[in-house]
């Protein structure tokens, strides 16, 4: 099997063009788009210390700063478990690194620097685990018509389901005693 060389300057030169289409495309076409939002907050948590350690040895190369097309040739090739099975990855890998980019470049001069970096993914990654903690601990309940045939002189405090035996478990505040019954009938 033959292999062709690409010149490293045409190679370059082809991504930069690459990225340079997206970056004009990304504020009209995608700004709004909700999911390229959820791509980029997973992108975000996704950055793990090996590829934040790479990152900060080419921050330090470039002295503190780095390009767009620098950081999105820099990590795109670090992502590599990052959403495997998603349509058209590497287009909305590179559309969520430009967007990333600009979003922690809050001076808007084009250079990223190791200070917005590393405080964007802190601030982010905090403020997306609080909203994910908080979406975990809010449940959903619906009003059912099944009434349990039991009285009750104090409140419930806790109700579980127990999908082993089909059986709602509970018990009264400062009672020792499980009830069980049926989800359906009561």
């Amino acid at each position: 099997m033959l292999s062709q060389s690409i010149p490293l300057g045409r190679l370059t030169t082809q991504f930069d063009s690459t990225v340079s289409f997206f970056i004009n495309q990304t504020h009209q076409l995608f700004s709004s788009n909700p999911e390229d939002e959820i791509l980029q907050n997973d992108l975000t948590l996704n950055f793990d210390p090996f590829t934040i350690s790479i990152l900060k040895n080419e921050f330090k190369e470039r002295n503190g700063e780095m390009l767009m097309n620098d950081f999105i040739l820099t990590i795109k090739n670090h992502m590599i478990h990052w959403q495997l099975d998603i349509p058209n990855r590497q287009k909305k890998l590179i559309r969520c690194l430009i967007l990333l980019f600009k979003d922690i470049d809050l001076n808007g001069n084009g250079n990223m620097e190791w200070d917005e970096f590393t405080n964007y993914i802190i601030e982010k990654a905090a403020v997306l685990n609080t909203q994910k903690n908080k979406s975990e601990d809010i449940k959903s309940y619906h009003c059912t018509k099944t009434k349990v045939n039991l009285k009750l002189t104090q409140p419930i405090a806790k109700c579980i389901y127990v999908s082993l035996i089909d059986k709602l478990a509970f018990f009264e505040e400062g009672s020792d005693v499980v009830y069980f019954a049926d989800p359906k009938t009561g």
